[in-house]
């Protein structure tokens, strides 16, 4: 990650925090000597709109090792605000993300980490107002997105957290008038006050 795509990335976020996702991905057509299509994992800035490193997930491993590799290339020079699907929401990662390089992450929470999920699905989200409201339309749906937010508790049992946070996705096809409701919960290390995260 060179110095040129650095100051690029820095310029383009003043506030100083440097919203990124990591996530892989596999290439179409490009295919090894035994058939297996390449699996890359890549660092996308969101507000840059730059793609600031890649790597190749090797044979008979995961995405999780790729991950934390290009954690460690990204310039201590900066702070990021790291998001990563639910296969990365991992202690380990999170201790990096947080203590090693002074940033802070949002993870997703599916049942790869089942208590932690338990524990988040049983909080008092009826009672909790929205903290925003948004709706799109376009290529025939119709979609409202919820975003409720609750300050973690010590026992939620993850490392660094700060915000608990559940996004609820009503879709609508108009077409059909069929109806499909999605809620997807994750975890922020922000405190409240200062978080700006970036749109799901």
């Amino acid at each position: 990650m060179g110095s040129y795509f650095t100051a690029h990335v820095a310029s383009s976020d003043p506030s100083g925090l440097v919203p990124i996702a990591l996530d892989g991905k596999m290439l179409r057509g490009a295919l090894r000597a035994k058939a297996t299509a390449t699996h890359l994992v890549s660092v996308f800035a969101y507000r840059a709109r730059l793609v600031l490193g890649q790597l190749a997930v090797a044979e008979k491993s995961n995405e999780i090792p790729c991950v934390r590799a290009l954690l460690t290339l990204l310039p201590g020079s900066l702070r990021w605000l790291v998001t990563v699907d639910a296969m990365h929401t991992q202690v380990v990662t999170a201790k990096l993300i947080c203590a090693t390089l002074k940033s802070h992450y949002l993870m997703i929470v599916k049942s790869n980490q089942a208590k932690i999920l338990a524990r988040i699905t049983a909080l008092p989200w009826a009672e909790v107002p929205a903290a925003a409201t948004d709706d799109s339309r376009g290529h025939g749906r119709v979609e409202t997105r919820t975003l409720q937010i609750i300050t973690a508790a010590r026992g939620i049992g993850f490392p660094y957290a700060k915000q608990i946070i559940r996004i609820t996705r009503e879709r609508l096809i108009t077409a059909t008038d069929q109806r499909s409701v999605e809620v997807v919960y994750a975890i922020c290390s922000l405190p409240f006050e200062h978080a700006r995260l970036p749109r799901s």
